[in-house]
């Protein structure tokens, strides 16, 4: 399969914007359903989407970029963007506003669904931007890139292809893992969601199951494409290791949080009315 990069690029923003439109209205309509209080679940959801975007891009920083912020007072390379910034900063989100902003802890399991559907459409675009992809690979699932681009560069800097060359080797194809990768998170939902008992279970096993896949998926991804993330330690990258360790504390935690059920008893929380401070708080 090949892709032609100089036709297709423009997608990479269509998708990555549809996905965040999308997903609000997923959420919107998820809510009212839910008989949440609209303003609160609105100011709640805006929050949670502008930190989503502002860590998805802040977590693709390097040293060299924060050096640049503390002596010359601004960000560089605002293009790029990584899903586990993204994921950190909803969780910010999530943590620090929910509360303040009278939104029922039951309904933080609405974002479980939302998070992989995101995922889809964003990875789409990675697929015709070229921007995740993968080492080579002479194995059927293999993807060639033809056109002006990084991978390119990439390639002939590595010795795989020649300047006069305008196609890259074929390489893993790492968006479409990643899609994959979503639509199993999805139906592992569906399947055993509704075995989870306490608020927030579901979208933490949404957040485990996605990052298992990554954590199999980064050993067929070439580490230039992982930002200052992708430098091995013990044969496994960085970014392994930050979701390796948070898998193990994400499981052990879910486990301790459902084995809980039958001690602790827990009441749905009525929806709070907002307030004039909680506004001022969201804006």
């Amino acid at each position: 399969t090949m892709i032609q990069l100089n036709n297709l690029y423009p997608w990479y923003d269509i998708l990555y914007k549809a996905g965040f439109v999308f997903g609000l209205i997923y959420l919107l309509i998820a809510g009212r359903n839910a008989k949440i209080n609209s303003i609160s679940w609105l100011l709640f959801l805006s929050t949670t989407i502008i930190l989503t975007i502002i860590g998805s891009r802040v977590g693709t920083y390097g040293f060299t970029e924060w050096s640049n912020l503390l002596t010359q007072g601004y960000f560089s390379n605002f293009g790029q963007k990584t899903a586990i910034g993204g994921i950190l900063g909803a969780a910010v989100a999530i943590i620090i506003f929910r509360k303040p902003l009278g939104v029922d802890k039951n309904a933080i399991d609405l974002f479980a669904f939302y998070l992989p559907f995101l995922m889809l459409f964003q990875r789409a675009g990675c697929l015709m931007a070229g921007c995740c992809f993968g080492l080579p690979t002479q194995s059927i699932v293999g993807i060639k890139y033809t056109g002006f681009s990084f991978i390119r560069d990439h390639h002939i800097h590595e010795g795989w292809i020649k300047h006069s060359d305008f196609t890259s080797v074929a390489v893993h194809p790492i968006p479409i893992y990643f899609m994959v990768v979503s639509i199993l998170t999805i139906v592992a939902l569906l399947l055993f969601g509704k075995y989870l008992k306490i608020p927030g279970s579901k979208l933490q096993l949404s957040m485990l199951l996605l990052g298992f896949g990554r954590f199999i998926i980064e050993f067929f991804r070439d580490p230039v494409t992982n930002h200052q993330l992708g430098t091995e330690f013990f044969g496994i990258k960085l970014v392994q290791w930050v979701i390796g360790i948070g898998i193990i504390i994400g499981v052990l935690l879910l486990y301790k949080r459902e084995c809980s059920v039958n001690v602790l008893s827990y009441s749905e929380t009525k929806p709070q009315a907002i307030s004039f401070q909680r506004s001022i708080v969201a804006v």
